[in-house]
């Protein structure tokens, strides 16, 4: 087999106050460590367990970014045309979404169909603001983000063929997104948090009689960390 990897191509410019930025891209919005809660912009290799590093793991996305800067305080607004969404692999390798048998047998695999990636147009771009400021030694920062959800979900659709009952089809939902992170320096170890709320996701379910199999709920996610910078490397 052949392995190539493609990273960040992006072009940088200045006018002002305002840095500009065109290209591949990779735009980190989280604060904890290791975990992806308010990276709602990336877009992720889910074909390893997550051992890479990040910035492999990381998928660039194609955008244009614009930052303002002043004193403590920075505004960030980011338009991505041309969305990028997690790479899942194929049906029966180790760590596709839905668990299936290995060796997967040819009847059930042939009932995957692949991911519907939404049509390329203007109208179905990703767009986002995110704004922090330091404040009485709090590093605070709150974000809005319109775009298709980077994972699938797997709606399960009647088939054309009748020796199969349906097909599955790996679709990507349109989805608005609203969060915020914080940090603070408590000397021996760091504060971190993070919360997102998402609108318009769907989620599969097991019951044959729910329409396309799925159902949509809104989620709250969140998680508060302290990290310790430990002797030898370790935190």
């Amino acid at each position: 087999r052949i392995d190539f990897l493609w990273g960040e191509n992006y072009l940088d410019f200045s006018a002002g106050d305002w840095d500009f930025r065109v290209g591949a891209q990779q735009i980190v919005w989280g604060e904890v460590v290791g975990l992806y809660f308010a990276d709602v912009v990336s877009a992720r290799d889910l074909r390893d367990f997550l051992l890479p590093s990040f910035d492999v793991m990381r998928i660039p996305q194609w955008a244009a970014r614009a930052e303002y800067t002043t004193g403590d305080s920075h505004l960030e607004f980011i338009y991505v045309p041309i969305a990028t969404f997690d790479n899942i692999g194929k049906p029966g390798s180790d760590f596709y979404p839905v668990p299936l048998p290995s060796p997967l047998p040819s009847d059930i695999g042939s009932l995957f169909d692949d991911p519907q990636r939404p049509a390329r147009t203007l109208s179905n771009g990703n767009f986002g603001v995110r704004a922090n400021t330091l404040l009485a030694g709090w590093d605070l920062s709150a974000f809005y983000y319109r775009s298709f959800s980077t994972s699938p979900t797997f709606y399960r659709l009647p088939s054309d063929d009748p020796a199969q009952p349906c097909r599955v089809v790996p679709r990507y939902d349109r989805i608005w997104q609203a969060g915020g992170t914080m940090s603070q320096d408590l000397g021996p170890a760091v504060l971190r948090g993070e919360a997102v709320y998402t609108h318009g996701r769907n989620f599969a379910v097991s019951d044959l009689e729910t329409a396309d199999s799925t159902v949509e709920r809104q989620t709250l996610d969140y998680i508060v960390s302290l990290e310790w910078a430990l002797p030898h490397d370790t935190r």
